[in-house]
């Protein structure tokens, strides 16, 4: 949609919300006349009226945002104005009839010229108009301007009638004149009813040579034409309730048969269209309320001013607060249907906001489903999936709803590199994506791709990390094997070659001294060698396990004094062996910590598996760390290990006291 069709939606969209709100202050106005009066509040009239005149503007303001619908939401919009600013035209005159002011009749003349601009439109301009406009050529102009004439002529048949208010059958008319009104009404009818003629024969024309589609968009609107002007020409036939009755429901089927062909047979944006309708439906609903509260509201605070101006008064209330709130409870409204029916198109950085904190965190296939899901819900699609390439195919990581035909595919690139696609179903079987959808999905599948290259870089970073943990403690096995087979066993068999030549020289003579020192020298580096070999040779973890080690050590600290240590161990599955290694060298760390700082009495030491994670608390019962606290070599030794196998490393240290280290590890390559 351009912009100029977006800002014609927007005007559209507003008339039709002043003309509802001009139209319940009309009617709250001839109530609050009728029973300031002592007359019947209520009546056929009144009712038709503004029933009417409610659902033309919904359906105008809804209708106004499907470009195609333009021409039918501004015959439906003139019909509502017209209704609207008759029932207004009406109340006022009600009211200032009983106030005494002479504004009375020019309201009263004023809402009886408006009358056929609330009806004629219905039966001349919209069957043509409907769907996508009126036919184009001289013959159409002609029709226009005769239902122009006829508006004119009717008019001036009221204004010209001898009476020109219901609420007071004896108010003078200045302009009567029975012989212009008869005539007008004449000439007007006259013209009139070919138009009306004219503008079914088009809609019938428009059934007969379209499609089934076209037949079923507009098959119910000619029925329920034909059928008003059936029963309309039948006025005399039938009692005049069940006429009245007949008359207010046939224009609101005319909307029922506009609201059959959008929402049954997908006339237009159907979404948008819904929304639209429910928008200003609510919105009418919600105003209504709101002026008859502030009407009340109103009259109760204003009952010390003279009683002709209290319903004046209490009106201007009404209509003051309806124009305070109108506005936001629109823009309130709006957003929470649209986001419902059509997802976030109104709202993108939303959804941008809620990509981003759904994929904060986790790995992969949490982050691929967050990032699917949030597509899904951004068009409120019925089904998607999300396929990234792996090793040169492209494998499916996530998937949502029934499978269905994608009727969308958006690629996922970054820095030139094609790294998967998101295949999204339509909102409802066979519906295409809007301009605006596609816009969004654009949006999200850049920020998406992002995001996908920062986890895969991360994990590629952390099996990086690990394998390069892992190396380590290989190469560290290998050299601990190499010097304890074979440099150590080198350097004991020269050792006992220096003693033998030590043995064979005289005894006190400065070569047999140097022999002695050169063994001694020998044995010392054959034993450093040992026990090198032996630091670098498997850990106690490798030999006990985790589990095993951690309770060797403790049972160890407990038999030296100190405080008390208790062991709470859970893991029941395997875990890799650069997982435990790093776990044992944090509780070994801490419980020094604990031994050197904390002047604890019970100290608690977890080892918890945790889903996927390992979770290593050492907690005690000291004197605490003081905040904030300076990490010194132990706490960042033991924050480094952890972070090498993409964990998170925290203390917490209670104002009363105590220490609690926890290191949380994943736990699965």
């Amino acid at each position: 949609m351009g912009a100029q069709e977006s800002r014609s939606s927007a005007l559209l969209a507003r008339f039709g919300g002043v003309a509802a709100v001009a139209v319940l202050v009309g009617a709250a106005a001839m109530v609050a006349a009728a029973l300031a009066a002592d007359r019947p509040a209520l009546t056929w009239e009144l009712v038709q009226n503004v029933s009417l005149t409610l659902a033309l503007a919904a359906v105008a303001g809804g209708l106004a945002h499907a470009p195609a619908a333009a021409p039918v939401a501004t015959v439906l919009l003139a019909a509502a104005t017209g209704g609207a600013a008759s029932v207004l035209a009406n109340g006022l005159g009600d009211l200032a009839l009983g106030a005494g002011w002479a504004a009375a009749v020019p309201l009263h003349l004023a809402s009886g010229a408006l009358w056929p601009i609330h009806i004629l439109p219905l039966i001349t301009f919209l069957p043509a108009a409907f769907p996508a406009g009126p036919p184009r050529g001289r013959g159409w102009r002609i029709v226009e301007a005769a239902t122009i004439i006829a508006m004119i002529a009717l008019g001036v048949a009221e204004i010209t009638a001898e009476r020109i208010a219901a609420s007071d059958p004896a108010m003078p008319n200045p302009l009567a004149s029975p012989a212009v009104s008869e005539a007008a009404a004449v000439v007007g009818i006259a013209i009139a009813v070919p138009a009306v003629i004219a503008s079914a024969a088009v809609l019938v024309a428009r059934c007969v040579r379209g499609g089934a589609p076209l037949r079923r968009q507009v098959g119910v609107l000619a029925a329920v034409l034909v059928s008003g002007l059936a029963f309309n020409a039948a006025h005399g036939a039938v009692p005049e309730p069940v006429f009245q009755l007949g008359m207010t429901i046939w224009p609101l089927a005319l909307i029922a048969a506009i609201a059959v062909a959008v929402v049954r047979h997908g006339l237009y944006d159907v979404r948008v269209v819904v929304n639209r309708l429910a928008v200003y439906s609510l919105l009418t609903i919600v105003l209504g309320a709101l002026f008859a509260i502030a009407y009340l509201a109103g009259s109760s605070l204003l009952a010390a001013l003279p009683a002709p101006a209290q319903p004046w008064a209490a009106a201007v209330t009404g209509a003051l607060a309806v124009a305070a709130f109108a506005e936001p409870v629109r823009r309130g409204l709006q957003r929470r249907l649209e986001r419902a029916i059509v997802g976030s198109r109104g709202s993108p950085l939303d959804a941008i906001v809620r990509l981003r904190e759904s994929t904060d965190h986790g790995d992969e296939p949490a982050v691929g489903r967050a990032i699917l899901m949030t597509f899904i819900d951004a068009v409120r699609a019925t089904s998607g999936s999300l396929h990234l390439h792996r090793d040169g195919r492209l494998v499916e990581v996530a998937a949502a709803g029934t499978p269905t035909e994608p009727v969308i595919v958006l690629p996922l690139e970054h820095r030139g590199e094609r790294l998967g696609e998101v295949r999204l179903a339509g909102r409802s079987p066979g519906e295409r994506y809007t301009r605006g959808d596609e816009v969004l999905l654009a949006h999200l599948a850049e920020h998406s791709a992002v995001v996908i290259f920062g986890v895969r870089r991360d994990a590629e970073l952390t099996a990086a990390r690990q394998a390069a943990i892992r190396g380590a403690a290989e190469v560290r096995a290998r050299i601990g094997r190499d010097l304890h087979d074979g440099f150590a066993p080198l350097l004991a068999g020269a050792g006992l070659t220096a003693e033998a030549l030590r043995r064979s020289l005289p005894a006190g003579t400065p070569e047999a001294e140097s022999a002695a020192r050169l063994a001694e020298r020998l044995r010392l580096a054959a034993s450093d060698a040992r026990r090198f070999a032996h630091d670098m040779q498997r850990s106690p973890v490798a030999e006990a396990g985790l589990v095993g080690a951690t309770a060797e050590h403790v049972d160890a600290l407990n038999a030296a004094g100190g405080p008390r240590i208790s062991l709470q161990a859970a893991c029941d599955r395997p875990l890799p062996p650069e997982v435990e290694q790093a776990a044992h060298l944090v509780v070994l760390e801490a419980l020094a910590n604990v031994i050197r700082h904390a002047e604890a009495t019970r100290v608690l030491v977890s080892l918890v598996r945790d889903a996927d994670d390992l979770v290593v608390e050492v907690a005690d019962d000291g004197r605490g760390m003081p905040s904030p606290y300076v990490s010194g070599m132990g706490l960042t030794s033991m924050r480094r290990r952890v972070e090498e196998l993409d964990g998170a490393f925290a203390i917490d240290s209670a104002d009363r006291g105590g220490t609690t280290v926890r290191a949380r590890i994943r736990a699965t390559p």
